[in-house]
């Protein structure tokens, strides 16, 4: 391991090689990565200032890996952490949504561009079939009995007078 900079919205841990196998562990009070990459022997004694979300980097050193510990100025969940050329690139949640949000995508053409057609948008939500299934009861072949009909007549009313023929 040989240092750490800081590159636009991300951190790079520099090694003098491509990194194996590490592990990211994200911890909230107080906010902060620990990197645990093994194969690493040797890192840097002294804690160094960051940036992009990260006030400061320290190293740790055990049998066969380096622990990286990144202090974020903010909550860690969602950090992602990927191999580059150099090291490992570290960028904060928010550095990712900022990067992939769609104000960051080129507007779209103007209908007066497309022949006086407008771009159709793609469905927001993904659409599911619905396949209604009828009651077992109701299925072909079933064994069950139907269910009985019942009466919704009112018994007469014992304080009217009874009708009567007319005798």
């Amino acid at each position: 391991m040989t240092g750490v900079k800081v590159e636009g919205d991300r951190v790079v841990v520099q090694t003098n090689g491509t990194v194996g196998t590490f592990e990211v562990i994200e911890l909230r009070n107080p906010p902060r990565v620990a990197i645990d990459i093994v194969g690493i022997e040797k890192a840097p004694s002294k804690a160094m200032p960051a940036g992009a979300g990260f006030t400061q980097v320290r190293f740790g050193r055990a049998e066969g890996k380096v622990r990286v510990v990144l202090d974020a100025a903010d909550d860690v969940a969602g950090v992602q952490v990927r191999r580059a050329a150099s090291g490992l690139s570290v960028r904060t949640a928010a550095a990712v949504a900022a990067a992939t949000s769609p104000q960051a995508a080129p507007p779209a053409a103007a209908p007066a561009a497309l022949g006086g057609l407008t771009a159709c948008q793609p469905p927001r939500e993904k659409i599911v079939p619905f396949v209604h299934e009828p009651p077992e009861d109701a299925r072909e072949g079933s064994s069950t009995t139907p269910p009985r009909s019942h009466s919704t007549a009112t018994p007469p009313d014992s304080s009217s007078p009874a009708p009567t023929d007319g005798r």
